[in-house]
């Protein structure tokens, strides 16, 4: 009886396995968002050369009741304002003389702040002794000034405890209006017709509890705030 042949071996199966291919499928998914990632924080972050150096100047906002030491110059002695200096805003084109004493503050909504903080002036509470002035420089955006008045005024009403009529004022050769609001304090709200397209808005938060001239000063810088052509 002649020996049988063995049987030949089944041929080795080269199908890949569904678990595989799970893993495949979703490594190609990770590695897919992973590059729309980059490309989307590329495209829409900014890049390093955008992101501001140590020596970059840094603006702090003026807090409007709240005196801080980093944003108020504090004057424990008898005040000094005999020397003026000029201040000039070049990405608005205006300038305005101020005593150097002031502290000046160019905020992160354009505005600019002149302040002092008076003797009698503590940290970390509401502002009562000093000169505070904000000035910003607006588009009238084809609205008359009188509406723009009208409608900040109205937008505050309700919300504060005594604010007066609107009355029209003059200071240097601008015209425009003003009213005083009670509320958190006292201040004053004016709007001068800087030129045909803008208007200066300014808010002064100046008192004088000690008399000390401090609403003189504001009134002598009023007069010398002038827009460039």
């Amino acid at each position: 009886m002649s020996p049988q042949t063995p049987p030949e071996p089944s041929p080795v199966s080269h199908k890949p396995r569904l678990s595989t291919i799970i893993i495949v499928i979703i490594s190609i998914f990770v590695a897919g968002a992973s590059i729309t990632s980059f490309y989307r924080n590329r495209y829409t972050n900014p890049d390093a050369s955008n992101i501001p150096s140590e020596n970059s100047p840094i603006i702090q906002p003026t807090s409007t009741f709240t005196v801080t030491p980093g944003n108020y110059q504090n004057q424990n002695d008898n005040p000094n304002f005999d020397n003026w200096i000029t201040y000039t805003n070049h990405q608005n084109n205006f300038f305005i003389q101020y005593p150097d004493t002031l502290r000046v503050t160019e905020n992160e909504d354009d505005s600019v702040s002149f302040v002092f903080a008076g003797k009698t002036q503590q940290m970390n509470t509401e502002f009562y002794d000093g000169i505070s002035v904000r000035f910003s420089l607006n588009s009238l955006d084809g609205r008359s000034l009188r509406s723009i008045v009208e409608e900040d005024k109205k937008e505050i009403d309700d919300v504060v405890e005594t604010i007066s009529e609107i009355s029209e004022t003059t200071i240097g050769d601008m015209e425009g209006y003003s009213y005083t609001v009670e509320g958190l304090g006292m201040y004053r709200k004016i709007y001068l017709a800087a030129d045909t397209q803008r208007y200066f808005e300014i808010t002064d938060f100046t008192t004088d509890p000690q008399n000390e001239g401090y609403d003189e000063v504001v009134r002598n810088m009023l007069n010398t705030l002038e827009i460039q052509p």
